[in-house]
């Protein structure tokens, strides 16, 4: 009786855990070819906190820093050369398998898009290309899309140099068992199955 307690408790505290909303914000400037900014993922007590520029990790639980990783860069090592493999014949799955599941992971890429909530983007992005020319034809596409200056997010074209700068502050969540929910049915069609069987065997 107490075990099937205990399972009970741990069921109802991981379904609640899936219920609640995960929070990410990022804060990111690119500017003179350097990245900075962070990235921030808050869920119920605990939170992620990655620094671009320093390449700092930080977990934080109740607020508190709990762990703290800087990345290192390392220099890249001789290149060592090592005896040849026997490589075996990899025979290439027909490609109606691929075909067939275009259409499954398009909708679980929809699913996906819509399981996330925005609650806010500032985007400012600075381009250019090699040539001048290519440039004034991405800027045209991008007006005869709409896309040159769509509510928060703005496109400015630099002519004089190859360039992509961005300056981005946005914010968005998620619930987990909204996330499961389209693996889970994407995983479980038949049309998926045999497809990934065909694939894999």
């Amino acid at each position: 009786m107490m075990i099937s307690i205990i399972f009970l408790i741990i069921f109802l505290l991981a379904v609640a855990i899936l219920l609640f909303p995960v929070t990410i914000s990022v804060n990111s400037t690119r500017s003179v070819g350097k990245i900075k900014g962070k990235i921030q993922l808050f869920w119920i007590i605990a939170g992620l906190i990655y620094a671009f520029e320093e390449r700092q990790l930080e977990i934080r639980i109740l607020n508190r820093r709990i762990i703290r990783h800087i990345s290192i860069e390392e220099k890249p090592r001789e290149h060592i050369k090592k005896p040849k493999k026997l490589k075996r014949r990899w025979k290439m799955p027909p490609i109606k398998d691929f075909l067939n599941l275009t259409g499954p992971l398009l909708q679980l890429f929809k699913e996906l898009v819509y399981a996330f909530r925005l609650k806010y983007i500032d985007l400012d992005i600075t381009f250019g290309l090699n040539d001048p020319a290519q440039t004034g034809i991405l800027t045209g596409f991008l007006h005869a899309l709409g896309s040159s200056q769509m509510g928060n997010v703005r496109w400015t074209p630099d002519f004089t140099r190859q360039v992509m700068d961005w300056d981005l502050k946005a914010e968005t969540s998620f619930i987990p068992i909204r996330l499961l929910l389209p693996f889970a049915r994407f995983i479980t069609r038949g049309q998926v199955l045999s497809s990934l069987r065909g694939i894999i065997g």
